[in-house]
């Protein structure tokens, strides 16, 4: 239980999703993320693209359910 709390144990058993690993890969998103991580604003425009939403929430999923 303890280890689903770890940020590090959460973000190496995402990486193993296939999808995660595309989403992380793709050049554009890894823009986004730094941006969103520079100014959490930033989620408010990415939000309103439909794939930036598909992909962003695909990740807070991950981030919350492990």
């Amino acid at each position: 239980m303890q280890e689903n709390k770890d940020p590090e144990a959460v973000r190496r058993r995402a990486m193993q999703d296939p999808e995660i690993q595309q989403i992380i890969a793709d050049p554009a998103m890894q823009l986004i993320l730094q941006q969103m991580q520079k100014d959490p604003q930033a989620l408010r425009e990415y939000v309103s693209c439909c794939l930036c939403q598909f992909a962003i929430l695909n990740l807070m999923t991950v981030s919350v359910s492990e």
